[in-house]
């Protein structure tokens, strides 16, 4: 027995000690006489006074004595406040498995029937001056065997654990109680399985008697990290004895780093099995991997042969055979100490992705050589993607990728007596608190007394075991807590600045070195556009490797055999809204019927300033901007390999280089396309044609504001209508700063201006007049690129002309957006009087399918 501390009484501040404030009143005696008394320790045995210790507060309670009976000095152990449940327990405790109750009852229960007192009678005597009685216990306390372990066969008041709390049980048998924060001098010889899981209901029934039939194996500890429901019914259900059942309620998220910390911290074996729920083991897994020696015996490891070295095993995807076998990565065989000593898994950690692999570096870093498991000694059980636990999560490898680039930014995860760079310690681990049973719901009632088996069929709510069994869950191997703090995680630790690019290079990481995706690609494009580009190359893998097994007869793939890529389509639309739209539309289908992922480059320049976004709401991936220049990035697989997945075709051909228009376009299933054009792909008809490519530009949504102006004048009639679209412009007044002759070569631009001038609004009011001529009632939607060009049909035709309403005619973004709109709405009438060598025209013939009969060919003809 030792005299380690001293204890002065303490001074307790004026506390109402009517039952609404019961608990400050509890809080304040824990906060000023027990603040010390934390340390680990348990308690162990049958004795007269034997069990939990006096901060009992976060254990399993304390043990009782071969009689039982109720008191603070009776053979149901030490406790002069009990709160609940059953067991003997400490000053404040939470769990134990038989005796009564103590000197404070809050309310009936099975087998903890109320103290001596009430709460408020207790309470009351305290207020009255009896504080002096709390200081001679907590001096007894003192003279108790404070040391950490057990205090067997003694009339000992046990250790003082935080989350001590000691043996015992139904009649001092010595019940196993589920303890937490077991203490290395409690730690035995032998092996323990640590699991964790959120869910996985199914697979843990399958493989939890396989766990229990293996040799060696002295103790499992399961984690039930907010499971719905709680998995304690399957454990029940599979007859497995003695698993040492956790549950954390509250976990809005599976946090594996968290999890598995907390099972290895409640294991009391020297070796510690580390496996997921949904991990098969064999019989004789621990006998075919006998551990090296502890890390803390290799101080002499210079003299050791490498087989002496200290050491663990790990699973290595590297290694796998199959496609279950690279999910085994995350099982481990290892010391307990050796775990610990490296901090267990970085808690900051609580995300998807690296919390395995990070460990492992910790590992190798100390000193430990890492042994490949037997994959003939444990196998993962396959399940569908419904119970994973990491169901939110998009991409793997980017959130793998990410936690790894914030680690680097951040102090390293160390052991418990390790310290960073400048001595600060390393703040470690997450901290709980069993959860405090208060009065049964209703429905937790009905769900105890629907199980209850009466035989007359009545069933008695208000009765003590009903009542106890719906409201304290904890109780011999399990225990029921919640966290009481939790480390922040590694975004919040980080400066956003860092995380957002981190994000960003991560994205990138996984485009490039998984679907080749250049690097010039990805410098320019934001990370959302990078988001839905990798959703939809890595939804298109997915029905590849699908249709390859369906292809196969269901016979699994080889490791070995490559694994199905898809390719894309990168599509560079140019010149105005018009080309641009029959260039996507060529695209997109060429695109679907070679299954590749398009990527559209759309750029604002002097023909548009309006983004894709800006008029389209349908999710593609596009590019705004584009940093690769032609011809060089023909050479680009000099500097990055990703190009050489790459065929070039560029219909510009004033830009050279190689550019030809018209140039055919072969479908090379392994090969990606870059093509750049105003224009149809030339191509195989059954790869894109008219139709084909209208289907394409049919299915695009526009942006609300575009549909809703649409909408407005869809209202007024439009399917009745004549569509008009007049190009009023000749080229030298159209755009400013671009010359049609160098853009689109001298003669090209000689027809186009042949065309213009055929297309003036003279021409089509003589077609207008004939057409009214034949339907007096006939309407017609116009639209022009000129604004002026609307009042003079206005008033040429009262009351017969409907438009959008505009100011602008030029080429900035809110005036493409009304170009939308009017080829939309043209796109709706029931015929068309459109423009020759106009794609507007053609657009909106594209998209609604309508007849158009063009000016300078049809009417107002011109001489050839």
């Amino acid at each position: 027995m030792r005299h380690a501390r001293n204890l002065s009484c303490p001074s307790l501040t004026s506390v109402d000690m009517t039952s609404p404030h019961k608990n400050d009143f509890e809080r304040a005696v824990r906060a000023a006489t027990f603040a010390t008394l934390n340390a680990g320790g348990s308690a162990t045995g049958a004795g007269a006074i034997s069990g939990g210790g006096w901060s009992a507060r976060r254990g399993g309670g304390g043990s009782g004595g071969s009689a039982g009976g109720s008191g603070w000095n009776g053979a149901a152990g030490f406790g002069p406040i009990r709160r609940a449940a059953s067991g003997g327990g400490g000053y404040y405790t939470y769990g134990g498995s038989g005796g009564s109750g103590g000197l404070l009852g809050t309310w009936p229960a099975a087998s903890a029937p109320g103290g001596l007192l009430t709460s408020a009678g207790f309470l009351r005597f305290v207020a009255r001056g009896a504080v002096g009685v709390l200081c001679v216990l907590g001096l007894l306390t003192i003279l108790s065997d404070e040391s950490p372990g057990s205090g067997r066969g003694r009339s000992a008041l046990g250790g003082l654990g935080r989350w001590g709390g000691g043996g015992g049980g139904f009649g001092g048998a010595g019940a196993p109680t589920v303890r937490l924060n077991i203490p290395e001098s409690d730690v035995r010889p032998g092996t323990a399985i640590v699991a964790a899981c959120m869910n996985r209901h199914e697979t843990l029934a399958k493989v939890l008697p396989e766990w229990a039939a293996v040799e060696g194996v002295d103790e499992i500890v399961l984690v039930d990290f907010s499971s719905d429901p709680p998995l304690k019914d399957t454990v029940d259900a599979t007859g497995v004895p003695n698993v040492k059942l956790l549950r954390v309620e509250g976990e809005p998220k599976w946090v594996l780093s968290r999890a598995y910390n907390l099972g290895v911290n409640a294991s009391s074996m020297e070796s510690v099995l580390r496996i997921d729920c949904d991990y098969s083991v064999r019989p004789d897994f621990v006998s075919a991997h006998p551990l090296p020696a502890a890390l803390e015996d290799s101080a002499a490891a210079t003299q050791k042969t490498e087989a002496e070295k200290p050491g663990y095993y790990r699973g290595n995807y590297a290694k796998a055979r199959n496609e279950d076998e690279v999910h085994l990565n995350g099982a481990v065989f290892i010391r307990r100490a050796d775990f610990w000593a490296v901090g267990g898994y970085d808690e900051r950690i609580q995300t998807y992705g690296w919390d395995d692999e990070d460990l492992y570096n910790r590992l190798e870093k100390a000193g430990l050589r890492t042994l490949d498991l037997d994959y003939d000694k444990i196998s993962h059980t396959p399940h569908g993607d419904g119970a994973r636990a990491q169901s939110g999560v998009r991409f793997v490898g980017v959130e793998i990728d990410f936690n790894a680039l914030l680690l680097e930014k951040l102090p390293v995860w160390v052991g418990p007596k390790g310290t960073v760079e400048g001595g600060a310690a390393v703040a470690h681990r997450s901290t709980y608190v069993p959860t405090v049973p208060g009065p049964p719901s209703a429905a937790a009632l009905a769900a105890v007394a629907a199980t209850s088996g009466s035989k007359s069929g009545v069933i008695d709510t208000a009765s003590s075991a009903t009542r106890a069994k719906a409201a304290a869950p904890s109780g011999g191997n399990y225990l029921v807590i919640k966290a009481e703090s939790v480390p922040k995680d590694l975004r919040a630790l980080t400066a956003t600045a860092d995380a957002d690019a981190a994000w960003d290079l991560s994205l990138g990481r996984r485009l490039h070195d998984q679907f080749d995706i250049p690097w010039d690609l990805l410098s320019s494009a934001a990370a959302p556009m990078k988001e839905t580009f990798l959703t939809q190359l890595m939804t298109r893998e997915a029905e590849m490797v699908k249709a390859a097994a369906a292809a196969a007869g269901g016979v699994p793939r080889p490791l070995s055999a490559a694994v199905p890529k898809p390719r894309i389509l990168l599509c560079h639309v140019m010149h105005g809204l018009g080309n641009r739209l029959r260039a996507l539309g060529s695209c997109l289908s060429f695109a679907s019927t070679t299954g590749r992922v398009p990527l559209i480059v759309w750029e604002k320049d002097a023909h548009i300033q309006a983004s894709y976004g800006d008029l389209f709401a349908t999710k593609l991936a596009v590019l705004d901007s584009f940093s690769p220049k032609w011809p060089d990035m023909k050479g680009g697989h000099e500097w990055d390999a990703a190009w050489k997945q790459y065929n070039f075709h560029n219909y510009m051909e004033m830009e050279g280089g190689g550019a030809v228009k018209g140039e055919q376009v072969l479908d090379e299933e392994d090969k990606s396309i870059y093509f750049k054009g105003a224009y149809i792909i030339e191509a195989d008809p059954a790869l894109t044609s008219w139709e084909l490519d209208n289907e394409q530009l049919r299915a695009l949504t526009p942006v609300p504001a575009v549909a809703d102006m649409v909408a407005a004048r869809a209202a007024e009639g439009l399917s009745g209508m004549i569509g008009v679209h007049i190009r009023n412009k000749t080229l030298d007044k159209d755009i400013d700063g671009v010359s049609f002759d160098d853009e689109y070569g001298v003669e090209a631009a000689a027809t186009m201006e042949k065309w213009r001038l055929a297309s003036g609004y003279p021409s089509f009011i003589t077609e207008m007049r004939s057409l009214m001529a034949k339907d007096p009632a006939l309407k017609f939607y116009v639209a022009t690129d000129t604004a002026a060009v609307i009042d003079i049909m206005a008033r040429t035709f009262p009351g017969k002309v409907v438009s959008t309403p505009r100011e602008c005619d030029g080429r900035d973004g809110a005036c493409v957006r009304l170009a939308l709109v009017d080829i939309l709405c043209l796109s709706k009438t029931k015929g068309l009087l459109g423009s020759n060598w106009s794609s507007f025209t053609e657009a909106a013939q594209r998209i609604g399918g309508v007849e158009a009969r063009l000016a300078g060919e049809h009417f107002a003809k011109v001489t050839p």
